[in-house]
C-alpha cells in the first residue's frame, strides 16, 4: 500500500478515536438520571413517572404460608431511610418502616422558606379498628381521622396535623388502613420556615402545592397485598 495512504488512514483513524475520548469524558451527557425540581437539568421533574423506583417491603406468614407485603413508586434521586432512620409517622416509636424525602437540594433555585418534605410509611402490627382509627399521636391539633379515600382500590381513613416550634411549621397528611391485622400509615409531611426571619427580599415563600403534587404521586402508587410468591424487583 502507498505509504501516503498508509499514512492517511492511520491519521483518519487517530482523529476518530481522539474524537470518541473527548465525546466521552469531556462532553456532558444528560441521561435523566439526575431529576431535579421544575427548571432543573433540562426541564426533568420528580413528577415523571417514567424515573421511578420501587420499594417492596415483605413479611412471610407461617400459618397461612403467604406474603403479606406494600410497595410503593417513587422519584429514583429521592432519599431513603429504614428502620430508626425514618422518621415521621403518628402509630408511635419503632414502627417507622420506610422514609422517602425530596434530596437536601431540591427546590434551591429560586431561594425559598422549603426545608423538607417526606413520605413515611408505618405499621402497626395485631392492630383493630380501635387501635388503627385512634386520633393521631401526641393529641395535635386537628388530629381526628375524619376523611376517607381509596387508594388502588383500599380504604383509608384520612387526617391532618399542624405544628410549630422556633420558627419552623410542620403540616402533615395521614393515610390509614386496616389489612389483614396490619394498621398501615401513609404520612406526608412539609416543613417550612418562617420566612419572617429573612431579610426582606430575600427568600420567596415557596409554592407548597409543588411538594405536595410529587408526594400525592407516591402515595397513589402504593398497594398492600398478599401473594403466594414473594415479590421481587
Amino acid at each position: 500500500m502507498n505509504t501516503r495512504v498508509l499514512t492517511a488512514l492511520v491519521g483518519m483513524l487517530v482523529g476518530i478515536a481522539a474524537t470518541y475520548l473527548y465525546a466521552s469524558y469531556f462532553i456532558p451527557k444528560d441521561d435523566g438520571r439526575d431529576l431535579k425540581p421544575e427548571g432543573g437539568n433540562g426541564g426533568y421533574s420528580y413528577a415523571d413517572q417514567n424515573k421511578k423506583k420501587v420499594w417492596l417491603d415483605q413479611d412471610y406468614l407461617r400459618a397461612s404460608e403467604e406474603y403479606i407485603a406494600y410497595e410503593f413508586k417513587y422519584p429514583r434521586d429521592f432519599d431513603i431511610f429504614r428502620g430508626e432512620q425514618a422518621i415521621g409517622g403518628t402509630l408511635g416509636p419503632a414502627r417507622s418502616r420506610v422514609q422517602v424525602a425530596f434530596p437536601a437540594d431540591a427546590f434551591e433555585t429560586p431561594r425559598t422558606n422549603f426545608s423538607e418534605a417526606y413520605l413515611t410509611v408505618s405499621i402497626l402490627y395485631e392492630a383493630t379498628e380501635e387501635t388503627c382509627f385512634a386520633d393521631l399521636a401526641g393529641g395535635r391539633e386537628n388530629s381526628a381521622l375524619s376523611g376517607r379515600k381509596t387508594i388502588n382500590g383500599q380504604d383509608f381513613r384520612t387526617g391532618e396535623t399542624m405544628g410549630a416550634a422556633a420558627g419552623n411549621f410542620y403540616e402533615s397528611k395521614v393515610y390509614r388502613t386496616l389489612y389483614r391485622g396490619r394498621c398501615y400509615e401513609i404520612e406526608e409531611t412539609l416543613h417550612t420556615t418562617n420566612i419572617g426571619v429573612y431579610e426582606p427580599g430575600t427568600v420567596r415563600e415557596f409554592d407548597a402545592e409543588k411538594a405536595w403534587t410529587i408526594l400525592h404521586n407516591i402515595r397513589d402508587t402504593f398497594r398492600v397485598y398478599t401473594a403466594k410468591e414473594p415479590g421481587n424487583l
